[in-house]
């Protein structure tokens, strides 16, 4: 069998490969489709055949037989599937059509007068999850406590998952637990999480906040600094401005003449001589320049002490 293949078939009418007929169009010059032997040679014989495969002969006056040798060939509408039982071959049509299962399934079967949750067999039957109890798929509220692969142990408002006494379980209005192993480890409010339990962290631990030790009576800020009461419960930053010396100068110098003058320079406590000077006459220098060593502690100076004789 084909389909039309002259020259002035239609190409691809059906699909790739699968041409028609065409009218044609004398406007555009499109001839119609010609017709050629083979084509008719074809269905001739493809439509005489399945009457002669009927064991019919073919009657030139009769317009019903490809009708009578399909029925013939097929279903018998008087006695369908009669052949197969007369054929002794009704198992393996069984077997063919894949209904063994479906006979043996059938000698089970629940009779009609039976109910689904009060419901008729008699046609369709939907069940909604209020007709089980069970929770609708769009949400719904539950009742107990859940355990997902285990049976729950925690009670209350919980969901153990895996373990028995592992999960979670709400303890009060906006408190959140986690359990592991009945042990209380962590907490979940509205202002904080709390930690029961040593609390490492693998990465970076970031605050936007301080950073508090000893339940809040030592921080560190943002800035780095330190507050606790080894820093006399204030900052490090003031601890260490106000114990430890900042700078140092020297302050408003001194000078005096020693040239025939009896004495001792500057023996004032903290002071320390800056320089002498002496002319070119005699032996003895001629005077002495002194001034206060000072530091500063926090934005304070002081003079330092000692250093008399």
């Amino acid at each position: 069998m084909h389909r039309i293949d002259t020259k002035t078939a239609q190409k691809d009418k059906f699909g790739a490969g699968k041409n028609g007929f065409t009218r044609g169009n004398p406007q555009t010059g499109t001839p119609a489709t010609d017709l050629d032997d083979d084509y008719f040679d074809m269905l001739q014989e493809e439509l005489c055949s399945v009457v002669e495969a009927s064991g019919a002969s073919l009657e030139k006056g009769r317009h019903d037989q490809l009708l009578t040798a399909l029925r013939a060939l097929l279903l018998s509408r008087k006695n369908p599937f009669g052949d197969i039982k007369s054929d002794g071959t009704v198992k393996t049509a069984l077997e063919n059509l894949g209904l063994g299962e479906t006979i043996n399934l059938a000698r089970n079967a629940v009779p009609a007068t039976r109910r689904i949750n009060s419901k008729p067999l008699t046609g369709d039957i939907t069940l909604w999850a209020s007709d089980v109890g069970a929770l609708p798929i769009a949400g719904g509220r539950l009742n107990g406590a859940l355990g997902i692969g285990a049976d729950n142990a925690l009670g209350g408002n919980s969901i153990v998952l895996g373990d028995n006494d592992t999960g979670i379980k709400q303890n009060g209005d906006g408190v959140l637990d986690i359990y592991a192993n009945s042990a209380h480890v962590l907490r979940f409010i509205s202002i904080l999480v709390e930690s029961m339990v040593s609390l490492k962290v693998n990465g970076n631990a970031v605050a936007t906040g301080e950073v508090q030790a000893g339940n809040g009576s030592s921080r560190m800020t943002n800035n780095g600094d330190i507050f606790g009461s080894v820093w006399g419960n204030s900052w490090l930053s003031l601890w260490i401005n106000n114990n430890f010396v900042a700078d140092v100068q020297l302050g408003a110098g001194t000078s005096v003449t020693t040239w025939n003058n009896a004495g001792s320079w500057p023996n004032t406590p903290g002071y320390v001589v800056t320089s002498v000077w002496k002319d070119n006459q005699g032996e003895n220098i001629d005077g002495i320049n002194y001034a206060p060593l000072q530091k500063r502690v926090g934005n304070q100076w002081y003079t330092v002490q000692g250093g008399t004789t």
